[in-house]
């Protein structure tokens, strides 16, 4: 089961600081990054706080701002309700219960094993099919387009129990906003 929840940037900071969740030194021994634009920005290995939080707030490693945040916005619109910042996407792969109580309780590392390719792969095709912006041209930037960018910045967080410690296999890949076009990196817009 697959589901999507926009993150905000207090969100990735109440990830790693306050529930530990994904910062414990087992859910980082199974984190990584993934994408071509984590690659492409250096992003290696296990998954550290710092850099993930930049991110949803809206900086690259480099320290380069890609975005800015909206609490620095003017409202498009006077005395519109305001929107909470969308830094990024949470995509939680859930195994069934099922398949959790077999390859967790009962050991089938099989199963375990088939849950990650699952993921990856499913991940590896929403990169190269649907990773996409839109731009904004013509007169006063009002006309928008989709592009295809084939880039992802995501960091993977792997973990076999819920919250409550119950038996759960599961695998956060939290999306940041970042996306590299034509040389220059930007907020994705979709």
């Amino acid at each position: 089961m697959l589901t999507a929840k926009n993150v905000t940037p207090g969100m990735g900071m109440h990830y790693y600081k306050r529930e530990n969740y994904y910062a414990d030194d087992h859910s980082l021994e199974r984190s990584r990054w993934f994408g071509i634009g984590a690659q492409q920005l250096g992003l290696r290995g296990h998954v550290r706080p710092e850099p993930f939080e930049a991110l949803l707030h809206g900086m690259l490693p480099s320290g380069d701002r890609f975005r800015v945040p909206r609490r620095s916005r003017q409202p498009s619109t006077p005395g519109t309700k305001k929107l909470q910042e969308r830094a990024g996407l949470d995509l939680t792969f859930s195994a069934p219960k099922s398949v959790s109580l077999l390859a967790l309780v009962y050991g089938d590392e099989q199963l375990e094993k088939a849950h990650r390719v699952a993921v990856e792969k499913t991940l590896a095709i929403v990169e190269r099919r649907y990773a996409q912006t839109r731009i904004r041209f013509g007169s006063q930037n009002r006309d928008r387009r989709a592009v295809d960018t084939g880039n992802l910045v995501v960091g993977q967080f792997h973990h076999d129990t819920s919250r409550d410690l119950d038996p759960h296999l599961h695998t956060h890949r939290t999306y940041a906003r970042a996306i590299e076009t034509d040389g220059c990196w930007s907020w994705a817009l979709r």
